[in-house]
């Protein structure tokens, strides 16, 4: 349910109100698109790769502490992250959740460049390693009060995996959709067709899943 509200919320909440739209199910739940999901997805991630290096026990020292030059997709999300502020008032004086929305998105996904980029656990500098678990930890901390701020939750964890994650978020953002009207309901049964025609597509990702493998990517982030 979490994630189907987020689906539909977000779908939504992304798109001018001065401008029309047309709701697809589908894209919705697009977890390399701009979606919601995509958005819930890369923090858990997050959240994943925070424990991990919260646990982590092999940190050393380096000379003097400190990052002296920053890469550009480090600083890329800096920006992005000191721009959060701003783009929050502004899109609490206008009434316009969508500004707010597209920037918590444009956020995430330099993210997802970044880590696809630049190596965070395995980087052997302590100073440069610590500094991408703040960096990392500062998105996830300014995606979540974003998406509070939109009326989503996030999910602190994605155990299941991103097949997983899509596989149910299907279902919850149908079950939104039911009972809404006519239109709704066709859409509800056509999508419940092509989610049963589309069953087989997830046995691999299942039998992978329970033979231990989590190296599926979404968007550049791996499942930790």
């Amino acid at each position: 349910e979490q994630i189907g509200l987020a689906a539909v919320k977000y779908y939504l909440l992304k798109v001018d109100p001065k401008k029309r739209m047309l709701f697809d199910p589908a894209a919705s739940i697009d977890l390399q698109g701009h979606t919601g999901p995509f958005i819930q997805y890369t923090y858990a991630r997050i959240r994943s790769l925070l424990r991990k290096g919260s646990e982590d026990q092999k940190i050393g020292r380096s000379e003097n502490g400190l990052v002296v030059e920053l890469l550009p997709e480090e600083r890329t999300v800096i920006k992005l992250l000191h721009q959060m502020p701003s783009v929050l008032q502004e899109s609490a004086a206008r009434l316009d959740p969508a500004a707010l929305a597209n920037h918590t998105y444009e956020l995430v996904k330099a993210y997802n460049s970044f880590y696809q980029s630049v190596s965070v656990l395995k980087e052997e500098d302590a100073a440069k390693r610590n500094f991408r678990l703040a960096l990392s930890a500062a998105v996830s901390a300014s995606t979540k009060k974003a998406m509070w701020c939109l009326g989503i939750e996030v999910p602190e964890r994605a155990d299941l995996g991103p097949h997983f994650f899509a596989h149910f978020a299907v279902d919850a953002v149908l079950d939104r959709l039911a009972g809404f009207d006519k239109a709704g309901e066709r859409a509800v049964h056509a999508g419940r067709e092509a989610r049963r025609a589309g069953q087989q597509e997830f046995a691999p990702a299942r039998h992978q899943h329970h033979h231990g493998r989590r190296d599926a990517r979404v968007g550049g982030i791996p499942a930790c």
